[in-house]
């Protein structure tokens, strides 16, 4: 078949199944041919391919990424096997194997039936016809003997009688029926797939808030997550490790330009006077900076959310992508 069937579960538990013909659809959080309205997942964030016989899923530079039925992260266009489940932030497309509907196995049997001789209505009128067809064969030597006209009426009452096995056939019905009721049974697991976005374990969340907490936090968050390895721990250690090194290589830059502004200036006296104010509001800027960013980051981290830090959080995500996996 050229077209391919999905089943997007979203990640406020509906669940919707979608039948694309071939042709390429973009997959997102706000705008596209599939909107998931998930805040964990990027405005642009994947793409589906569907081409006669297959379906190819490509992640086009999403912040949280594109996993597979094994949990890996994907890195370039992946051939979606069918009943192939790929996770984009708490939601997940499915494809769905190719198969008749179960409406349709349920009817051919019933069409086929009156075309094999077998139903009622049909079965009774032949077995009426031959012992009508029989008398005159028995009349002839009636005629000829008059004794015998006793012995006519003997044949019609086995005649009779055997219409009466012919609605034996219908129990050939019976197992007609069994077909059609079990048939929508494969479809009843369906709403086992209803938990699909689990909720943020505590461990989750221990990592996520261990990792702005000083270095020593950084520390423990690290060993806690290499024992329980989860995208909202490596998401926030990416996030801390970037707000560790931004704080370090801006405090070093910044005392190696105080020092190398004194060095220039020191042979106009009053200019001297003017370095500790400008120091001062440097510093300040830079430490109040550093303190939103870490607030930011650990509001995220305490809501169990994969919110990146402003202007920097994105590129903490691209530099350290293969980082904490």
């Amino acid at each position: 078949m050229s077209n391919a069937t999905f089943k997007i579960e979203y990640f406020d538990g509906r669940i919707e199944q979608r039948t694309l013909p071939p042709g390429v659809y973009q997959v997102g959080r706000d705008v596209g041919d599939i909107v998931l309205g998930d805040t964990n997942t990027s405005a642009r964030h994947a793409e589906l391919r569907v081409e006669p016989g297959r379906v190819t899923i490509q992640d086009v530079g999403s912040t949280n990424g594109t996993y597979d039925s094994a949990g890996a992260r994907i890195s370039g266009p992946l051939v979606m096997a069918q009943g192939a489940r790929m996770t984009l932030g708490h939601s997940k497309i499915t494809l769905l194997p190719d198969g008749p509907p179960a409406g349709g196995t349920r009817l051919m049997p019933a069409r086929e039936l009156p075309g094999g001789g077998a139903p009622a209505p049909g079965g009774f009128a032949p077995p009426v016809q031959p012992p009508v067809q029989q008398p005159p064969a028995h009349v002839a030597p009636a005629a000829a003997v008059p004794p015998p006209p006793a012995a006519v009426y003997v044949p019609l009452a086995p005649a009779a009688a055997e219409p009466a096995p012919a609605p034996a056939p219908t129990p050939a019905l019976a197992p007609v029926a069994p077909p059609a009721a079990t048939q929508p049974a494969p479809t009843a697991p369906g709403p086992a797939y209803v938990p699909l976005a689990p909720p943020v374990g505590s461990e989750d969340k221990t990592v996520a808030i261990l990792a702005y907490l000083t270095l020593l936090g950084f520390i423990a968050a690290l060993v806690m997550h290499g024992n329980n390895k989860t995208r909202l721990g490596a998401f926030h250690l990416r996030q801390a490790l970037g707000f560790l090194l931004t704080s370090l290589a801006g405090g070093i830059a910044l005392n190696v330009a105080i020092a190398l502004v004194t060095f220039l200036f020191s042979v106009v006296a009053p200019l001297l006077m003017l370095i500790p104010l400008v120091w001062s509001l440097i510093w300040g800027a830079f430490g109040l900076s550093m303190l939103v960013l870490w607030i930011l980051g650990l509001m995220a981290a305490v809501g169990g959310e994969m919110k990146p830090l402003p202007v920097v959080g994105a590129l903490y995500q691209k530099w350290f992508s293969k980082a904490f996996q």
